[in-house]
C-alpha cells in the first residue's frame, strides 16, 4: 500500500510538470517563432543556393494573447545570423519593432552568399531579444526560444 501512494504522488507530480512546462516556457519566452523559411530573391521557397545568390530568411513571430500580462505591446529585436560549415559568420542582420498582444508579424533579412564562400551546409540562427545586450544591461533577456534552419550552398 505504501508503494501505491508513492506511485500516485509521482504520477501527480509528472502530470503537473507536463501541464506547467508550456506555461513556464511562456513565462520565459513570451514571443514564439512560428516559422522560418528561406527563399530566393523572388520569394520562392528554396534551401539550396549557389555561390553569389541571394538568400532571404523570412521569419514569422507571434505574441500570443494569453501572455498579455507582459503588456499590451512588447518591443523586440530579431537577429538573423548565418554560419558557414566552419561556423564562420557569413551574414548578420537584424530588425526591431513592437508587437501587440495577439498579433504576429513576418519579417526577416536577406544576404548574398559570397562568390568565394565554402560549399556545404550552412546554419541560420534566429533570435528574438528585448534589445541589444550592451543597451539593456541587466535587463537583457531573450523573448523567444531561438531557432535554427539550414541551407546548402553549392558551387
Amino acid at each position: 500500500m505504501h508503494r501505491g501512494i508513492h506511485v500516485l504522488i509521482c504520477a501527480i507530480l509528472l502530470v503537473m510538470l507536463i501541464i506547467t512546462t508550456p506555461m513556464l516556457e511562456a513565462e520565459v519566452y513570451p514571443i514564439r517563432i512560428i516559422k522560418v523559411v528561406t527563399t530566393d530573391i523572388a520569394g520562392n521557397p528554396k534551401t539550396t543556393f549557389k555561390r553569389g545568390e541571394f538568400v532571404v530568411v523570412s521569419v514569422t513571430i507571434e505574441y500570443p494573447p494569453e501572455y498579455y500580462y507582459m503588456g499590451p505591446k512588447i518591443d523586440y529585436l530579431l537577429i538573423v545570423e548565418a554560419f558557414t560549415p566552419e561556423l564562420v559568420v557569413v551574414a548578420l542582420g537584424f530588425t526591431s519593432g513592437s508587437l501587440a498582444s495577439g498579433a504576429n508579424i513576418t519579417t526577416g533579412y536577406g544576404f548574398k552568399i559570397p562568390t568565394d564562400a565554402p560549399t556545404g551546409t550552412y546554419s541560420i540562427d534566429v533570435y528574438v531579444w528585448n534589445g541589444w545586450p550592451a543597451v539593456m544591461g541587466a535587463e537583457f533577456k531573450p523573448l523567444a526560444k531561438s531557432t535554427t534552419v539550414t541551407i546548402t550552398v553549392t558551387s
